[in-house]
């Protein structure tokens, strides 16, 4: 687990405004998540960016997309920066995001533009449900143009969907 501290954020170049921040704090020593956590409850929310940038394994993005999750926030930050470690947590953890991404109502571009090997992983039917999913929520397809028409049932998915 990542150990934060004043040295870290003064090697990583945190702006002076997040450090003075943290001088403020009664920890000088903080696991990543627990920062996190803490910048968020103070309302530190752009400190709280910048530090899930340093994110490096599967149990502290497990913990940090909790925390979005229960802030009622997109997971598009998500889906954007730690294709990896989605990748390494597996498909299942891969589409329960997408379902909670889905259940607020909220676009699929990242989802589409970053994971086609975990799309096409999943199958026709997977595919055919994200894009419904894309056209009902009244955003374009063009991630799914892009990306997509290389994938192998690709033209049987448009057909079904009269695309």
């Amino acid at each position: 687990m990542l150990k934060i501290t004043l040295e870290f954020l003064q090697e990583k170049k945190a702006c002076s405004d997040g450090i003075k921040y943290f001088k403020t704090l009664q920890k000088q020593e903080w696991e990543l998540v627990e920062l996190v956590q803490k910048c968020l409850e103070d309302m530190q929310i752009s400190y709280a960016d910048w530090l899930v940038t340093y994110l490096d394994n599967v149990d502290d993005l497990k913990a940090v997309v909790e925390l979005y999750k229960s802030k009622g926030w997109s997971l598009d930050c998500v889906f954007a920066y730690y294709q990896d470690l989605i990748k390494e947590a597996g498909l299942e953890y891969f589409k329960e995001l997408v379902r909670h991404h889905q259940s607020k109502g909220w676009d699929l571009d990242y989802v589409f533009k970053y994971y086609q090997d975990l799309i096409k992983e999943a199958g026709l039917e997977y595919f055919k449900e994200l894009v419904k999913h894309q056209k009902s929520v009244g955003w374009d397809l063009g991630y799914v143009f892009i990306y997509y028409q290389d994938l192998p049932f690709y033209k049987q998915a448009m057909h079904e969907l009269g695309l």
